[in-house]
């Protein structure tokens, strides 16, 4: 989850490139190692155990308190998925099927700038699955939707996560001071990644 998930904001569906409406809890991103699939309730126990807070400490939202929580997350993400506003992913291992973390582009009410977000758990860290999973989403969108740009916010400090959107083209363009669900402090930096070709 992200900043602008924090955020309140009308629903309006992405637009796609064919015009007709994409069954986003249907869509399937295979990568080189792994597979991004549309999080459902099966997930719910692998998001609620893996989003520890270690994995938390560069984001918004906090570890859920009780498993109710994260049914409560998963079944709103279905739901924006279902209005065409949201693609909320699970990262799995192609071969084992290991949960490895979540993905998602968020349109919070501004799809011609969707976000996107990702959070790794611990024991998958250091493996450029984070880099291979947005390279993957970045990837479909191009292929499927129409937007100006895609939206990267991160800490300043969480260096690792900021190399995915530089591997990818993205340049700082903004800045924000957010708080954390246990009060907080975070420092974003917001990357901006073009549609390839399209580039200012």
């Amino acid at each position: 989850m992200t900043p602008k998930e924090a955020q309140s904001g009308t629903a309006t569906p992405f637009q796609t490139k064919t015009g007709q409406a994409v069954l986003y809890t249907g869509v399937m991103i295979p990568s080189g190692r792994i597979l991004l699939r549309p999080i459902s309730e099966r997930d719910t126990w692998q998001v609620f155990e893996n989003f520890t807070a270690d994995v938390a400490r560069f984001m918004v939202p906090q570890p859920p308190e009780c498993v109710q929580d994260t049914i409560q997350f998963i079944r709103r993400a279905v739901a924006g998925m279902e209005r065409g506003e949201n693609l909320q992913l699970v990262i799995v291992d192609k071969t084992s099927g290991e949960f490895l973390g979540c993905c998602g582009l968020h349109g919070h009410g501004t799809p011609r700038t969707p976000e996107l977000g990702i959070w790794l758990k611990v024991a998958a860290h250091g493996n450029g699955y984070g880099q291979e999973a947005i390279a993957a989403l970045v990837s479909w969108a191009e292929r499927h939707l129409v937007y100006d740009y895609l939206v990267y916010p991160v800490d300043r400090e969480n260096h690792p996560s900021r190399k995915i959107p530089q591997a990818l083209g993205g340049e700082i363009f903004g800045e924000m001071i957010c708080r954390r669900q246990d009060g907080g402090r975070l420092d974003v930096v917001i990357y901006r990644i073009y549609p390839r070709g399209t580039e200012p």
